[in-house]
């Protein structure tokens, strides 16, 4: 089935065809996305919202890390030296 846009669209003007939804930009015919409801684990919303839920670990680089079975980190350490040089005490364990 062809496309049958309007030949003189507004900007934020929208158009369905073959059941899916366009938005005209200025520049071109863009496709809405669908704010179809899901849930997907630990992912919740509609997909235009969808938001990835903070595991609770600040962004940084750790030695050690602790993993959920989604695979997801939830937790890091870095060890300590002490005050002492850590290849030294790396060296002696």
């Amino acid at each position: 089935m062809p496309f049958l846009f309007p030949a003189s669209p507004t900007v934020g003007q929208q158009s369905t065809q073959n059941s899916r939804d366009y938005q005209w930009t200025g520049s071109a015919w863009e496709l809405v996305a669908s704010a179809t409801t899901f849930d997907a684990g630990n992912l919740t919303g509609t997909v235009a919202t969808a938001r990835l839920p903070s595991s609770g670990v600040t962004a940084g680089t750790y030695t050690s890390v602790t993993v959920d079975a989604t695979g997801r980190v939830t937790g890091g350490t870095n060890p300590s030296s002490g005050g002492k040089p850590l290849g030294l005490i790396l060296a002696l364990t």
